[in-house]
C-alpha cells in the first residue's frame, strides 16, 4: 500500500533538512515534496512517487530507488553515491553536478535529463536512456555505460577516461572536446556524432559506426594510422573539419587499431 505524505508534513518530518536517514518510503507519494537539503542516506524509496520534488542538495547517499518516478525532479549538487536507481523515471530531471559516484543507473530513463558536471565516476548506466541528455563536463570516467542510448545526447567537454561504451548508440551525439581516453566503444554506434577536438588516445572502436563522424584536425584518435585511415575516408567541409563519408569506414577499420 502507498504511504501518502503531504508535500510538507512537519508532523512526519517531511521537509526542508529532514532527517529521513534509513526511513522506509516504499511506495511513498511525495509527489512537489520540499526535501531540500534533506538526510535520506540508506532511506528505502523503492516505488515511490517524486515527481517534481526539490531535492536540492539532499543526501540520499546508499538509498534505494529502484524503480522510483522522479520525473522532472530537482536534484542538483545532491549527494547519491551508490544509491541505486535502476529503472527509475527521471525524465527532464535536473542533476547538475550531483554526486553519482558508483550509482546504480541500469534501465533508468534519462531522457532530456540535466547530467552537466554531475559526477557519474564508475556509475552503473548500462542499458540506460540518456537521450537528448545533457552532459555537458559530466564526469563518467570508468562509467559502464554498455548499450546505453545516448543519440543526440551533448556529451561536450565530458570526461569519458576508461569508460565503456560497447553497443551503445551515441547518434547524432555531441563530443566536442570529450575525452575518451582509454575508452571501450566496441561495436558502438557514432552515426553523424560531432567529435571535434575529442581526445581518443588509446581507445577501441573495433566494429564502431562511424559514418558520418564530423571530426578535426585536433582531434586525437587512437593510433596515427587511424588518423591516416579517418582522413581518406572523409571530406573536408567549408569550416575546415572533416565528414567521414556514408560509404568512407566499414568493418575492416578495426585492423588499425
Amino acid at each position: 500500500m502507498a504511504v501518502s505524505f503531504p508535500p510538507v508534513g512537519a508532523a512526519h518530518g517531511v521537509g526542508p533538512g529532514a532527517d529521513l536517514r534509513g526511513a522506509d518510503l516504499r511506495g511513498a507519494d511525495l509527489r512537489g515534496a520540499d526535501l531540500r537539503g534533506a538526510d535520506l542516506r540508506g532511506a528505502d524509496l523503492r516505488g515511490a512517487d517524486l515527481r517534481g520534488a526539490d531535492l536540492r542538495g539532499a543526501d540520499l547517499t546508499g538509498a534505494n530507488l529502484n524503480d522510483t518516478t522522479l520525473i522532472g525532479v530537482h536534484l542538483n549538487f545532491a549527494l547519491l553515491p551508490n544509491a541505486n536507481l535502476s529503472g527509475a523515471l527521471l525524465e527532464g530531471a535536473d542533476l547538475t553536478s550531483a554526486n553519482l559516484t558508483h550509482a546504480i543507473l541500469s534501465v533508468a530513463d534519462l531522457t532530456h535529463a540535466d547530467l552537466s558536471r554531475a559526477n557519474l565516476n564508475s556509475a552503473d548506466l548500462v542499458y540506460a536512456s540518456l537521450y537528448r541528455a545533457h552532459l555537458r563536463s559530466a564526469h563518467l570516467h570508468h562509467a559502464h555505460m554498455d548499450e546505453a542510448d545516448l543519440s543526440r545526447a551533448d556529451l561536450s567537454d565530458a570526461d569519458l577516461t576508461g569508460a565503456n561504451l560497447r553497443h551503445a548508440d551515441l547518434t547524432g551525439a555531441n563530443l566536442t572536446h570529450a575525452n575518451l581516453t582509454s575508452a571501450n566503444l566496441t561495436h558502438a554506434n557514432l552515426t553523424s556524432a560531432n567529435l571535434t577536438h575529442a581526445n581518443l588516445t588509446g581507445t577501441r572502436l573495433d566494429g564502431a559506426n562511424l559514418r558520418g563522424v564530423v571530426w578535426s584536425e585536433q582531434t586525437q584518435w587512437p593510433t596515427d594510422k587511424w588518423k591516416e585511415h579517418m582522413r581518406k575516408a572523409s571530406d573536408q567541409l567549408p569550416d575546415g573539419r572533416l565528414r567521414v563519408r556514408a560509404e568512407g569506414t566499414s568493418d575492416s577499420a578495426p585492423i588499425l587499431v
